[in-house]
Formats: structure tokens, C-alpha cells, sequence
């Protein structure tokens, strides 16, 4: 039936089928065409549908300058002009790294990268056009398939159910041109978000990447795994961390490394340690120094070896200090030694030069001389020599 209704200024078509006789005309399935009743369908178009349309800003962010940075950071930075017109390239030839965004290089060699905000406005649905409304269900079955156009917006809502995609022999796809958002749940009601891949999965930011995480994370990884980063990177930790590795380990580092320990670090090694510095190695510690070395030690240097003590030194040995050298040579205000046994020396050539000595022996036996030395022999000997 086709009239119009005082309510609404366009003539309308409407097919209903009230759930009885003396029920409202819009009880149980409605289905009107045309202008909106006003007096009547007041109430069947929830005040929260609505449908919206966006619009994208961008932000320029500028990273640090890599000019100096190791030759990894060069190479990517001298190739990323040349690759962008393959990354970004459009049907028209022209490049999205310059005409709308995404990674772009400047002369000063520093990365651009634009934030994308996406801005979103309602939009009031229009009354007029097609309104279906039903107490029941729609079920819909076509044989073939289905084309939707709309010009503005969309929207699906199920106000407590599930929306739910069934695809057993085909593929979906989704392409959008101000961006995609995805939301589970909300501040008072977690939600999960389970994406399952039996195959391969692709992930590629031509811009920023946030990543946080609230809560505990797990990750796993069973095969072979490459990461490559280039450009500044910042990590901070706060908190206990543990990490095992089982097998070999390469790492290689172009460049000056500084680590900073502010605690007490440990470090323990069960089996063999090289290490291999063809430059200098410079240590200092300011406070107190102790290595226990359970077994043997070897030391070999090639070079110079000097060592500095400010204050004094102590060396304590249990059994044997041995040393072998060329030339001894040793410049002191005061050399004391105190030996509790026996002292043994064997020298070809002695060659001293005195200026004050002061002897205190009870015998001193020399070859095959003999000197005794003291008041009361003193007194009776007066040669000092008696020779055997």
C-alpha cells in the first residue's frame, strides 16, 4: 500500500504483519518503503546506531641523524630511495613514500616517518528509505552471491549476541583506506583476541609500531628466527631477569660497547674461557680486588710489563716463588727481608757498592773460610780469619 501519513512529508509502502489482530502494526514483522512514520516507527531505530565517517591526519616524526652510524645503517639509508618507488609505488607511477606518507629519506640522511590519527564524525541515519524490523529471525539463502554498495557508512550491531563469519572454501579480504581498528572488551571487561594461523603470517609497519603490554606475555618460537634492526635503539628494564641459553652463541660488535654495573654482578664459567684483545685493556677498580684461582695460572707477556703500587704489596706464597729472569733490577728506599730457614744463593759475579753496613751474624761460612763475628770472639781473635 502506498499513501502518505500526516507524519512524514514522502509517501511510503509499508508490508506488516502484526502479531495479532489488535496488536501495533509494527508488533511483529514490519517492512516499510519510503518517507518515516513518525507516529509509529518512533521507537524501532535504536538511538545508538549510527554510522560514521573518517578522515586521516599525519604527524611527521623525525628519527636521530645516522650519518656516523656503523655501515649497516649506511647501506639501508644509501638503497631505502631507491627501493621506495618499488614499496610504495601506485597505479598512477607516482610514490606514496612522498605523495602521502609512509617512510621517506632526507638530504641530512634522517628516517621521516608520519603518524596517521584517524578522526572520526557520526552520522545521523536518514529515517527515510528501507526500515524492516521483525519479533523474530531473518534467515536469507541465495544460491549465488551478493553485492552490497552503500555510499556512506555501515554498521552491525547485536546488542547480546555473536557475530560470527564462516568461510569452509574461500578467503576473506579486507581493504580500507583510513585504517583499521580492532577492540575486545573495555576497561571494566577484559576480552581476548585469539588470531590463528595454520600457515603463514605477515606483518609489515611502513611507519610507527607501538607494542604494550599490561599484563604477563609469552612468546614462542620453534625454528629458525633472523632479526635485523637499523637505526637508534632504547631498551629498559625494571625488575628481575633471568635468561638461559643452551648452545653456541656468536656475537660480534662493530663499535664501542659500555656496560655499566651499579650492583654486584656474578659470573661464573664451569668450563674454558678465551679471550683474544689485540689492543690495550685498561681495568680499574676502586675498591678492593680479589681473584682465587683454584688451580694453575699462566701468564705470558710478549711485551713491557709494569705494575704500580701506591700504598705497599703482599705476597704470600705456601710453597715456591720461582722466578726466572734475564736482568733483576730493582730500585728501593729500604729492602727488608726476614728468612726463619736457611738462605742459599749461587752467584759468578757480585758486584756491590756499600755505603753504611750494619752485620749482626753468629757465623758466616764462605767457601772454605770461616768468620765469626761477635764481642766475645772478637776479643780473642784478633786477625778475624782463622782458616781451616
Amino acid at each position: 500500500m502506498t499513501t502518505t501519513a500526516p507524519s512524514s512529508p514522502r509517501t511510503f509502502s509499508r508490508l506488516a504483519v502484526p502479531t495479532s489482530a489488535s496488536a501495533a502494526v509494527t508488533s511483529g514483522t514490519y517492512f516499510r518503503l519510503g518517507g518515516y512514520i513518525d507516529a509509529e516507527e518512533s521507537g524501532l531505530i535504536p538511538a545508538n546506531l549510527t554510522y560514521s565517517s573518517s578522515v586521516t591526519t599525519q604527524e611527521l616524526q623525525t628519527l636521530p641523524d645516522t650519518t656516523n652510524r656503523e655501515t649497516a645503517a649506511e647501506e639501508y639509508n644509501t638503497t631505502l630511495n631507491s627501493r621506495n618507488q618499488d614499496l610504495f609505488s601506485q597505479e598512477d607511477g607516482s610514490s606514496l613514500a612522498t605523495s602521502s606518507g609512509g617512510r621517506t629519506r632526507n638530504t641530512t640522511r634522517q628516517f621521516e616517518l608520519n603518524k596517521i590519527s584517524i578522526t572520526r564524525t557520526a552520522q545521523t541515519p536518514l529515517k527515510n528509505g528501507i526500515l524492516a524490523k521483525t519479533d523474530g529471525d531473518i534467515i536469507a539463502v541465495a544460491d549465488g552471491g551478493a553485492i552490497v554498495d552503500l555510499e556512506k557508512g555501515l554498521m552491525l550491531a547485536s546488542q547480546t549476541g555473536d557475530f560470527t563469519v564462516d568461510l569452509p572454501a574461500g578467503a576473506a579480504k579486507f581493504s580500507t583506506f583510513n585504517g583499521i581498528e580492532m577492540q575486545a572488551g573495555n576497561s571494566t571487561h577484559p576480552a581476548n583476541i585469539a588470531l590463528t594461523a595454520f600457515g603463514y603470517i605477515k606483518q609489515a609497519a611502513y611507519g610507527p609500531l607501538d607494542d604494550v603490554r599490561f599484563a604477563t606475555s609469552s612468546m614462542k618460537t620453534y625454528g629458525y628466527t633472523k632479526e635485523w634492526f637499523y637505526g637508534e635503539k632504547y631498551s629498559e628494564h625494571h625488575g628481575t631477569s633471568t635468561s638461559k641459553f643452551y648452545g653456541d652463541e656468536t656475537r660480534v660488535t662493530d663499535g664501542t660497547s659500555d656496560q655499566t654495573f651499579l650492583g654486584f654482578a656474578n659470573a661464573k664459567f664451569v668450563g674454558r674461557r678465551h679471550t683474544f684483545n689485540l689492543a690495550g685493556t685498561l681495568t680499574i677498580a676502586l675498591a678492593g680486588d680479589f681473584t682465587l684461582h683454584a688451580g694453575g695460572k699462566l701468564d705470558i707477556n710478549i711485551g713491557l710489563y709494569m705494575k704500580i703500587n701506591a700504598i705497599g704489596e703482599a705476597k704470600v706464597c705456601g710453597v715456591i716463588d720461582f722466578k726466572l729472569a734475564h736482568i733483576d733490577f730493582k730500585i728501593v728506599d729500604i729492602d727488608c727481608k726476614f728468612i726463619n730457614g736457611a738462605e742459599i744463593k749461587q752467584e759468578k759475579l757480585t758486584l756491590k757498592q756499600t755505603v753504611g753496613k750494619i752485620w749482626d751474624k753468629s757465623l758466616d761460612i764462605t767457601g772454605s773460610r770461616i768468620k765469626a763475628a761477635g764481642e766475645s770472639i772478637a776479643a780473642k781473635f784478633t786477625s778475624a780469619d782463622v782458616t781451616a
